[in-house]
């Protein structure tokens, strides 16, 4: 999906496999969720100057805008 996005608007993608991680991470594979921490991200990425976004910048925009991170499930 951010792939597609990235693409949609002629631009490389500045997210790595380890962004695309964490974002799905704190989406839970939601797609409103998902394109709301990375346009979040990518905001930040813009104004800090940033080249790439990291893992580190997703968790930033996930806890700006109050997302928490998913639990690990418990084995039962």
């Amino acid at each position: 999906m951010i792939a597609f996005r990235c693409q949609r608007a002629r631009v490389k993608s500045p997210f790595d496999a380890a962004a695309r991680n964490r974002i799905f991470d704190f989406s839970r594979g939601v797609p409103r969720e998902t394109l709301k921490i990375a346009a979040h991200a990518w905001n930040m990425a813009k104004r800090l100057k940033y080249p790439r976004i990291t893992p580190e910048l997703i968790e930033s925009a996930a806890n700006e805008i109050s997302i928490p991170e998913q639990e690990e499930a418990a084995v039962a």
